[in-house]
């Protein structure tokens, strides 16, 4: 099959789509990162789970430590306009052509296509495999779901950094349904030794939290975002909500420059690192001179954080909505 193409990958992907009878455990990818030689290991990373700000707050990290002087890897999930998001160097997806070009030498490695790896795992394996073979120094990996026993739930490193944004009622189905269920495997990520970053939230959540952190002896900061935001003058440039998961960021990366000697950032570096676009975040879209904007937001809290935003960002101003519902979720 030829693979010179983001849509051949795709067609070549879709053979690995289904999600198999047991798909939910790491037998696969630990027996995958083996065959790979462990390239999860071989660079410093930071780990993201939680249910809403995941994704943004892995954009915000990887922009802010590529500030700092690291060469960044990031991961996220799911892609939104190509596949090759799901691989960023330095805040750039692979081109196509590397993209391409590296996955088929990927895909070719001997006995990786035996191990009938899932969607989800593949492209994560091959995400820490390009990261590696591009000499990132640094990587942010967003979990894909849950996290205890998500695909990338892999890195045993215990210079991981483990982050856990907030946590509510989602993919119930799989992680459990209530709150607590949720937030142990949300904490699954946590691994001995890890820096544990999260914010203060809920109760249950946070015992669930302090507890696997006693249990894997890792260190726990809880973020007190009133405390840290007083800090800067500059957050009316970010969305309400956007504002929350930039301060997480920050926090994290402090604490990464900090520990590896990287440059510490001022003031222009952290006015940049707002500026990037986070795809179908609020992302403002022109068509014949009219604004759309995007957002990916699907359950009660997402939704809930983007209206309030969107009421501050547009005091005055009429909004039409056009919303769009799937039911391959819980009703929102």
């Amino acid at each position: 099959m030829e693979l010179g193409n983001f849509s051949q990958i795709e067609t070549f992907l879709s053979q690995f789509v289904p999600v198999k009878p047991g798909a939910y455990k790491l037998e696969r990818m630990e027996k995958l990162m083996t065959l790979l030689d462990s390239p999860q290991e071989k660079v410093s990373i930071i780990h993201i789970a939680g249910t809403s700000g995941k994704t943004s707050t892995a954009y915000y990290c990887a922009a802010l430590l590529v500030q700092s002087g690291a060469k960044v890897g990031l991961t996220v999930s799911p892609h939104i306009f190509e596949v090759n998001e799901r691989v960023q160097i330095n805040g750039e997806p692979l081109q196509e052509l590397i993209f391409c070009k590296l996955f088929k030498e990927f895909i070719e490695i001997n006995g990786l296509k035996e191990l009938n790896p899932t969607y989800f795992e593949l492209l994560v394996a091959f995400a820490f495999w390009c990261f590696v073979k591009e000499g990132c120094t640094h990587a942010v990996v967003e979990v894909g779901l849950g996290g205890l026993l998500d695909g990338t739930n892999v890195i045993n490193n215990p210079q991981k950094v483990a982050v856990i944004t907030d946590i509510g009622l989602d993919h119930t189905n799989v992680l459990g349904e209530t709150i607590e269920e949720i937030a142990v495997q949300k904490a699954g990520i946590i691994k001995p030794h890890n820096q544990v970053f999260t914010y203060y939230q809920d109760e249950v959540i946070q015992d669930v939290i302090l507890a696997s952190c006693r249990s894997n002896h890792a260190l726990l900061q809880r973020i007190d975002q009133p405390e840290i935001e007083v800090k800067y003058s500059y957050l009316p440039n970010l969305p309400l909500y956007q504002r929350r998961n930039w301060l997480l960021a920050t926090q994290v990366v402090d604490f990464v420059v900090f520990r590896d000697g990287l440059k510490v950032l001022n003031d222009a570096d952290l006015l940049f690192s707002q500026s990037i676009v986070i795809p179908a975040r609020l992302e403002k879209i022109e068509i014949d001179g009219q604004y759309i904007i995007a957002d990916g937001a699907h359950n009660p809290q997402k939704l809930q954080a983007m209206c309030t935003s969107l009421k501050s960002m547009h005091p005055n101003s009429s909004i039409t909505c056009l919303v769009a519902f799937a039911g391959t979720k819980e009703p929102t």
